[in-house]
């Protein structure tokens, strides 16, 4: 414990640690905890699982199960806003320009990194148009998944029912979205438009781990989806509390299954920032 605090960190942590705690020779529990979160950099720490030694145990297969959530890219409504009505389809709006650029930057994010097997998205139109930009960059196909759809609530979204028909509508996503998967049959087949907040998180919570478990051995997962997704299941697997404010468009979480147990290994992560999006809009050069 001496030679930790004397070490790399001694400079940093004399002024918050008090004097007379320094040269003890067992640390308190709360010096221990200090220590330990400052030597890992990960939204783990947040997770009563992280320092489990069972989450370093190898997993019966010998795989870990990983998976990818990103909030879908900018939505075209959250920039015009006399769009929705002058739609059909008011509830469903797609991405912005700006927005296909975010997703292609997603996709550049994952092709550095082990390859991904497969890729997951809502229903919803800009959900699919996300996943599409991700999967053109990737050479995958897309799975849509009825279960990663957005809370569904009618009482505040008058004619939500057609844009939820209009949304499920496969073959007609198909023409426009080639690289849809029509082969693929979502585990959860309905979605009800009169759902609790409880429900809904219970649902995604469901899909992401059923999918994880059945297609673990094939390697990373992506599952787009909106933002209730990025906030409640990494709680829900691991613990971790992420803010809302944290949540941004096409942000990108890590989560890791080791064993029994999840872990983020991955924090709230925007792989294109604004300057890049900007020069690109412009076409000047970094």
């Amino acid at each position: 414990y001496q030679r930790r605090v004397r070490g790399p960190f001694y400079k940093k942590t004399r002024k918050l640690i008090p004097p007379t705690l320094l040269n003890v020779t067992k640390p308190s529990p709360s010096i221990e905890r200090y220590l330990m979160l400052r030597s890992t950099r990960t939204w783990a720490t947040n997770s009563p699982h992280m320092h489990d030694k069972k989450i370093n145990s190898p997993s019966p297969n010998g795989k870990s199960a990983r998976v990818w959530l990103v909030r879908h890219a900018e939505r075209i409504d959250a920039t015009d806003s006399n769009w929705k009505k002058n739609s059909r389809t008011p509830y469903d709006p797609s991405i912005t320009c700006r927005g296909h650029l975010q997703a292609h930057y997603v996709g550049q994010f994952f092709l550095k990194r082990d390859p991904v097997a497969h890729i997951f998205a809502s229903p919803f139109l800009r959900c699919i148009e996300t996943a599409s930009r991700i999967a053109d960059v990737l050479d995958l196909s897309i799975k849509v998944e009825y279960g990663l759809a957005a809370w569904l609530d009618p009482r505040g979204c008058p004619g939500l029912n057609e844009d939820l028909a209009s949304a499920m509508n496969l073959e007609q996503l198909k023409e426009q979205f080639p690289r849809i998967d029509t082969s693929y049959v979502s585990r959860i087949e309905n979605v009800q438009t009169n759902e609790s907040l409880t429900s809904v998180r219970a649902r995604m919570k469901k899909v992401v781990k059923a999918l994880t478990e059945e297609f673990r051995d094939d390697g990373p997962l992506v599952f787009v989806g909106h933002g209730q997704l990025l906030i409640d299941v990494p709680f829900f697997l691991s613990s971790l509390r992420i803010p809302d404010e944290s949540i941004n468009y096409c942000t990108v979480i890590g989560l890791e299954k080791n064993g029994q147990f999840w872990r983020c290994s991955t924090k709230p992560t925007i792989p294109v920032s604004y300057t890049h999006l900007r020069a690109h809009e412009t076409g000047r050069n970094l």
